[in-house]
């Protein structure tokens, strides 16, 4: 694992480096077992669009008869660079004009939105290098428990 110094303020940060480099696909980064056991239900790995690779980019969708989440994971090479893309990120994501939240306690910076049409609705969250998406139609607090998990899962070991 590579370990990132930065001097801010004054003040010695160290802290792992995740992002392009930690090789892991969307569905190894939010498996299957892990999404069936928050949602409640058992879900399966949609094939027909996961995974879908897209610009540097990895999307996995988990659904069942009723439920359908898809999680998208997007790399950049540095936590500056996520940094500078997020916003753009919030003006496409969230570009159908209904406001999106704060969300705290996921990542380093996070917005939810709710979807007025199929309940549910969208998580945008940046955890150092890595910005990613998750969107379905489970409660705001199944989404938030996943997002949760792909952060813990990003602080730790790629075989956790």
């Amino acid at each position: 694992m590579r370990i990132a110094t930065i001097v801010m303020a004054g003040t010695l940060l160290v802290a792992p480096v995740i992002g392009a480099g930690d090789g892991r696909s969307a569905c190894e980064l939010l498996p299957l077992p892990l999404v069936s056991s928050v949602a409640g239900n058992t879900l399966h790995i949609d094939p027909s669009s996961s995974p879908v690779r897209k610009r540097r980019g990895d999307s996995c969708t988990y659904a069942d008869d009723g439920t359908k989440i898809t999680f998208s994971v997007l790399p950049f090479q540095s936590e500056a660079e996520a940094r500078s893309e997020f916003a753009g990120e919030v003006a496409r994501t969230f570009s159908d004009g209904q406001p999106s939240s704060l969300l705290r306690g996921v990542g380093v910076e996070a917005r939810f939105q709710s979807s007025e049409h199929r309940g549910g609705g969208t998580i945008l969250a940046r955890h150092s290098s890595i910005i990613f998406v998750i969107t379905g139609n489970a409660d705001q607090e199944v989404l938030v428990a996943l997002a949760r998990a792909v952060v813990a899962r990003l602080e730790g070991s790629p075989s956790e």
